[in-house]
C-alpha cells in the first residue's frame, strides 16, 4: 500500500516537472495569452492576421514564449481600452502616447516608420503648396483626419486650418474627399493605397514628401512591464537574422511605386 503511494506520489511529480518545464521558454511562460488591440488596416494589419504589423508582433511574442492575439477594434476606443487594461497593449502608435494614456509602456524598438502623407482629389501638387514644408503648410485648407490618431490630432486643429473633419470610418474620410467636403485627407501611405483601390477611386493622389515620417512602437499594459526587455531585445534579433526585412518585403512590395 505505501509502495503504491510512493510510486502514485512519484508519478505526480514527474507530470507537474514536465507540465512546468514545457510551459516555460527564456523565462515566459508559453500558457500566457495577451491580446493585443490594433486599429490598423491592410496591409499594416489584416482579419487573417497576416498583415506587416501582425506578422511582426506575433513573431516578436512568439520569441519570448507568449502566444498573442490581435484584435482590430473601433479607432476611438483602442487605446481607452488598452489604457484601462480590457486589452494588453497596441501594436503600433507613435512616440509618446504614454504621456496621454499612462498605463501603456511603449516598448523600445522602431516596429516600422510610418508616413503620414496628404491625400488631395481634385487639386494637383503643382497647386497644392504643401509639399515638403510639414504641418504649417495646411492653413489654408479643410482637413480630414481619423479620429483617435495623435499624431495628426496634435498637429491639425481649427486654429491651423481652413478647418477640421474628425472622422471614424476610413471609406468615409475618402468619401468626404471624393465628394469635396475637405481639400485634402492625412492618412498613412500604404494603408491609403489599399482603401484608393478597394474604392476604386480614380484622381486621388498623395502630396509628397509626407507631412511627417515618424517611427512606431508596440505599447503594452503596465502589468506585463517585465516583457518589456524581452520583447526590446526579440526586435532587435528579428532585425538582424533578417525575418523583420523579409516581413516588410513579403507584404509591402505590391505598394513600390
Amino acid at each position: 500500500m505505501r509502495k503504491n503511494i510512493l510510486v502514485n506520489t512519484v508519478t505526480h511529480c514527474l507530470i507537474l516537472a514536465v507540465a512546468l518545464s514545457c510551459c516555460m521558454v527564456s523565462g515566459t511562460a508559453v500558457a500566457q495569452k495577451l491580446t493585443i488591440a490594433t486599429v490598423m488596416q491592410v496591409p499594416l494589419s489584416t482579419l487573417d492576421g497576416m498583415g506587416l504589423i501582425d506578422r511582426i508582433t506575433k513573431e516578436r511574442f512568439a520569441r519570448i514564449g507568449v502566444d498573442v492575439d490581435i484584435q482590430s477594434i473601433p479607432n476611438i476606443d483602442a487605446l481607452e481600452q488598452a489604457n484601462a487594461g480590457i486589452y494588453d497593449g497596441d501594436i503600433y502608435r507613435v512616440a509618446g502616447t504614454s504621456e496621454t494614456y499612462p498605463n501603456l509602456i511603449q516598448v523600445p524598438g522602431n516596429v516600422n516608420s510610418f508616413d503620414f502623407v496628404a491625400f488631395s482629389m481634385t487639386l494637383t501638387d503643382k497647386d497644392l503648396d504643401i509639399a515638403g514644408k510639414g504641418w504649417e503648410s495646411l492653413t489654408p485648407y479643410r482637413v480630414g483626419i481619423r479620429e483617435g490618431w495623435v499624431e495628426t490630432k496634435k498637429h491639425v486643429t481649427e486654429e491651423n486650418t481652413a478647418g477640421v473633419s474628425s472622422i471614424t470610418s476610413v471609406p468615409q474620410m475618402f468619401m468626404s474627399l471624393k465628394r469635396k467636403k475637405v481639400d485634402l485627407i492625412i492618412y498613412g501611405r500604404f494603408m491609403g493605397h489599399q482603401m484608393i483601390k478597394e474604392l476604386n477611386l480614380k484622381g486621388v493622389h498623395i502630396i509628397e514628401p509626407p507631412l511627417s515620417s515618424k517611427e512606431m512602437f508596440l505599447y503594452i499594459h503596465k502589468r506585463h512591464a517585465d516583457l518589456v526587455p524581452k520583447l526590446e531585445q526579440a526586435l532587435a534579433d528579428m532585425k538582424a537574422d533578417g525575418t523583420w526585412q523579409k516581413f516588410i518585403d513579403e507584404t509591402l512590395s505590391q505598394y513600390a511605386e
